[in-house]
């Protein structure tokens, strides 16, 4: 990909030495573009501040833009190398949306959503390596940049599949970070939303409805186990009963949801049959236990 910009470059390039003089000419950026063939980098980006200050009609210029981030991303790519920490990349994303702009007879526009989806897929790539308790935050800014660049090449392209896997491993990060510090509460709020972003595009996604059963459940649990205290008020006791209830009652239509997908999953069984349980239903508790342990005996019995 990055030789087929290159020879692309090249191109416009050679087309540019025969147009010169039908521009405004500007000495500085005819520096500027034998400084990039010859591959030096850095003095053709350092150059690209010296064109709009010597040549300032420049800033509208859609070809000027496009060879900037054609500079920028190859300082990205080959003097930074790929750090997710680049200024470069930053600003070849900021001179290929300038292009973009300015170029109203879409004239480089090829050529400029080619290095935007290359940007793009570098900037996903980061995300996924970035994705952790410890930089889950720079990993989101990374995929917003990757999702905003892809729309900018086709603004009807599906995402929908990043989409889901991106919410639901962010979930995951934050459900981490909640069971590392419980009393982050609000790591637990931005998990449960993350599910509901995962729903939103696929209702009957198999991870997300199994993980906010699990997940509302063990609230409810939580509030039993850890914080209603043994000799608390009976009027406390109230309000924290009913708040449990209320968890565990939101985790039972996921979970019977999972089931129908999956109804051998031992797991997800045995979540309903504890559900019912902390729901004082003994009779579906009762039925669900023993699903549970007729699939569990099966299961022994196929090993």
């Amino acid at each position: 990909m990055n030789c087929r910009l290159n020879i692309l470059f090249s191109i416009i390039l050679s087309a540019f030495t025969f147009t010169i003089l039908a521009q405004n000419y500007c000495p500085e950026k005819r520096l500027l573009l034998e400084k990039y063939k010859a591959e030096d980098y850095i003095q053709s980006k350092a150059y690209i501040d010296t064109v709009l200050l010597r040549c300032p009609d420049q800033k509208d210029n859609a070809y000027f833009w496009h060879i900037s981030a054609f500079i920028n991303f190859n300082v990205f790519q080959k003097v930074d190398n790929k750090s997710p920490i680049s200024k470069a990349r930053k600003e070849a994303v900021s001179a290929v949306l300038k292009s973009i702009e300015l170029d109203k007879d879409n004239q480089y526009l090829e050529h400029n959503h080619k290095v935007t989806n290359v940007i793009a897929n570098g900037f996903y790539n980061h995300y996924v390596g970035f994705l952790d308790t410890i930089n889950y935050e720079k990993a989101v800014e990374f995929y917003q940049e990757f999702r905003a660049l892809k729309l900018i090449v086709n603004p009807n392209e599906d995402l929908s599949q990043y989409e889901i896997q991106f919410h639901n491993m962010l979930a995951q990060i934050y459900k981490q970070l909640y069971h590392n510090d419980e009393n982050a509460i609000e790591f637990i709020k931005l998990a449960i939303s993350s599910y509901e972003n995962v729903l939103a595009i696929d209702p009957n996604n198999y991870s997300a409805n199994k993980n906010l059963g699990i997940l509302y459940h063990n609230l409810g649990v939580e509030i039993i186990m850890k914080e209603l205290p043994i000799d608390a008020d009976l009027e406390v006791v109230i309000v924290m009963e009913e708040k449990a209830v209320n968890y565990f009652s939101k985790s039972l239509p996921y979970l019977k949801k999972v089931y129908k997908m999956e109804p051998t999953d031992v797991a997800i069984v045995h979540g309903i049959a504890a559900v019912y349980y902390s729901l004082n239903d003994t009779e579906q508790h009762t039925k669900y236990y023993n699903l549970y342990r007729e699939l569990k005996n099966t299961n022994s019995n196929n090993k």
